[in-house]
């Protein structure tokens, strides 16, 4: 973790300017995302978000802003109430079947203590990353095992 009493004033511009950006950004604004920086452009972001699809754009947005080198992620998941596995399974599938990128009778899943395993085989990269997004979208979903084979042409 890095500490605050090591930044520079320099360093906490950069993280209040992402801080805010976090906050001024719809996807973002319901979530108290903190951010601290060092002198060498190197960030940490910590709070609780719904799904690991939100901790991904997080840190992709943290990696695109101007002036980060690196991003530490500390973001945690919290749902309302508990998720079984079940839950997990039905929520994979819903999301799974509205993405018009992912055919369902190429790409399967399991679901086991939280992390879910896709498999199958496509001729696109494009329907494999679609297919983990779309399964990080559920909640109770803490990790993706993306087995899903590209066909060679």
């Amino acid at each position: 973790m890095i500490k605050k009493g090591n930044q520079t004033p320099n360093d906490n511009r950069l993280a209040k300017e992402l801080y805010e950006a976090f906050h001024k950004t719809k996807e973002f604004k319901g979530y108290d995302i903190n951010v601290s920086a060092d002198r060498d452009g190197r960030v940490n972001l910590q709070g609780i978000v719904d799904v690991l699809a939100d901790i991904k754009r997080a840190v992709e947005f943290a990696e695109e802003f101007p002036g980060v080198k690196s991003v530490e992620n500390d973001l945690t998941i919290s749902t309302d109430g508990s998720v079984n596995d079940d839950d997990v399974y039905m929520e994979v599938t819903q999301e799974l079947g509205s993405d018009p990128n992912v055919d369902e009778e190429v790409i399967h899943f399991t679901v086991e203590k939280g992390v879910v395993s896709l498999f199958g085989e496509t001729a696109s990269h494009e329907e494999r990353k679609a297919a983990e997004f779309a399964a990080a979208k559920a909640r109770g979903v803490r990790s993706i095992n993306n087995r899903i084979r590209i066909k060679e042409s």
